[in-house]
């Protein structure tokens, strides 16, 4: 599976050592990008950067500068989750690695990166938002003709005040 950022750019843009173990680093980046990414971007702009890694497409250069936020981002989540993972389940139970720090130290650095993956996605969506022309994948409905009348049909909320039954 081929991710929106490679091992490189982790290491040189997080806190994240170059000798981790790839594999730590391949389940990381699964997770950020099933949980994290595709939910925030939606599958179809999703697949403009998948494809765009993946083919080398080229990109407009609004879909470039967001691409570089994106990229940030997943990096700060995926930071955080080999933090969440420093705990490993074996056959001989859960061990932890040798040389962990104190998880006061590990707790406080996950939510300095928190902090900032919640500024860069902020970041992010305000962009979207500030340029809703130039993603439709992101806003399918706005590239919809906008309806010339209200719907026929219009119905009121009822509230029931009324006494409830519950039967055991």
């Amino acid at each position: 599976m081929k991710y929106l950022i490679t091992d490189s750019y982790l290491t040189s843009n997080t806190g994240v050592h170059k000798d981790t173990d790839a594999k730590l680093i391949r389940v990381a980046l699964k997770q950020v990008t099933i949980a994290d990414v595709k939910p925030l971007l939606s599958q179809p702009l999703y697949e403009v950067y998948e494809t765009h890694v993946t083919s080398g497409t080229t990109l407009t250069a609004k879909q470039v500068e967001l691409f570089d936020q994106i990229q940030y981002w997943m990096a700060l989540r995926t930071e955080r989750a080999m933090l969440s993972n420093l705990l490993t389940i074996n056959n001989k139970g859960v061990t932890q690695e040798e040389h962990v720090a104190n998880m006061d130290i590990v707790n406080f650095k996950r939510q300095e990166i928190e902090a900032n993956a919640s500024v860069v996605k902020k970041n992010i969506l305000g962009y979207l938002q500030s340029n809703k022309a130039d993603f439709p994948e992101f806003f399918p409905e706005s590239s919809k003709p906008e309806p010339t009348s209200t719907p026929a049909y219009s119905s009121g909320i009822v509230f029931d005040y009324g006494p409830k039954q519950y039967f055991m």
